[in-house]
């Protein structure tokens, strides 16, 4: 179990953004990411966008936020901190003057900022993206955050996370209220997180969007040499599985999960099944489904769907093999992954139809008023 919530946001008016002076950091970025362009479209187009990140991370700092993990333009990893440096934004620009120099792709298409961040009783990343250009409708900020709880890490060794966790398994009282407490901490500071643009970054809109997934491995779990690692595809799964400093700690108490709720026979509900990339498989609605019952939650055995209960099946996952897909009744059959179905699906859907095709800006963000984007 971990928490993920998932937050678009559409800037306007970024002519005023345009004139906020950029930092000595961000003008260097993108006058590197441009390959120097004296005014091309490309150009102007880039520069909105760095323009766009430095408002960003204004509004991180002013939440506390500025331990960064991963800085990325594309495919290209420019900086990733491998030893938990804090504070560490300026030496993220400072790799990233260093390298971008010798890389031969003068534009980009996605900036890629992952930061890091603890609140309470929650450890916290955050994958933000910055896409240079976007079709009308959809929104060139988008930003995935994954919660988990402070004290199942594996800090203390891998028994005391056991141990930890047969209190929150102990009673269906004490699971609700486990999930229901954290639930909140996670809610409320994506919460400060929309109040943070919405104060320091004038916007069209902002979309929110949160839940509870519960990974279901392929295969028992006994240790943190059993987790399986992700594919280097940073974009296809949520930051906890790519395995950045520290939260491989964080992280190894959800391959338990699954099994524990199966062994005690706990009621899943308002939650997401996923496979062991993330890609989710089942969605569970209010209503839910006994954990022990089946072999939906059951590690040692093939996946099946619940015979009954409040479920809709996905597309596009480890298990699609072992699933046939059922329709009526209390199933039914959702198209895509984990980017494309149930609750994350469509909610940036804003459009007033047809699309830009992906050239220039195009999306109300960047509309006749943006000089920094070309829009004039």
């Amino acid at each position: 179990m971990y928490f993920q919530g998932m937050l678009t946001i559409d800037p306007s008016q970024l002519t005023h953004l345009e004139r906020v002076k950029p930092t000595k950091g961000f003008a260097r970025m993108g006058y590197l990411l441009t390959g120097g362009l004296a005014a091309s479209q490309e150009e102007r187009e880039t520069f909105c966008a760095v323009t766009i990140l430095q408002q960003v991370n204004l509004v991180m700092r002013s939440l506390g936020i500025d331990n960064v993990v991963r800085l990325a333009k594309d495919d290209t990893t420019f900086y990733e901190d491998t030893q938990g440096a804090e504070g560490d934004l300026k030496l993220a620009l400072d790799e990233f003057a260093a390298r971008a120099k010798f890389d031969g792709t003068n534009l980009f298409n996605t900036l890629n900022l992952v930061l890091e961040h603890h609140v309470g009783d929650l450890a916290l990343l955050l994958d933000i993206r910055i896409s240079r250009t976007h079709p009308v409708g959809d929104h060139p900020i988008k930003i995935t955050v994954n919660g988990l709880p402070n004290e199942l890490s594996t800090e203390d060794g891998e028994e005391q996370v056991r141990k930890r966790m047969e209190g929150v398994f102990a009673s269906q009282q004490n699971y609700d209220d486990f999930i229901a407490r954290h639930r909140k901490a996670f809610t409320t500071f994506l919460e400060e997180i929309e109040a943070a643009f919405r104060k320091n970054m004038k916007v069209d809109k902002v979309d929110v969007k949160s839940g509870v997934k519960i990974v279901r491995p392929k295969n028992r779990v006994k240790s943190r040499g059993d987790v399986p690692t992700a594919s280097g595809d940073y974009y296809a799964h949520d930051p906890v599985y790519h395995g950045y400093y520290g939260y491989g700690d964080a992280f190894f108490y959800a391959w338990l999960w699954s099994d524990s709720c199966h062994s005690n026979h706990i009621h899943c509900h308002d939650c997401t099944i996923v496979d062991a990339s993330g890609a989710e498989v089942l969605e569970v609605g209010a209503l839910g489904f006994q954990g022990g019952e089946g072999d939906t939650l059951n590690v040692d055995e093939p996946f099946s769907v619940p015979d009954s209960g409040d479920v809709q099946v996905f597309h596009g996952h480890d298990y699609a093999a072992d699933v046939s897909d059922r329709t009526g009744g209390s199933f039914d059959s959702i198209s895509g992954g984990s980017e494309s179905g149930g609750w994350l699906s469509s909610f940036a859907d804003s459009s007033d139809g047809g699309s830009d095709g992906g050239s220039g800006c195009g999306g109300s963000s960047c509309g006749s008023g943006c000089g920094g984007c070309g829009g004039n």
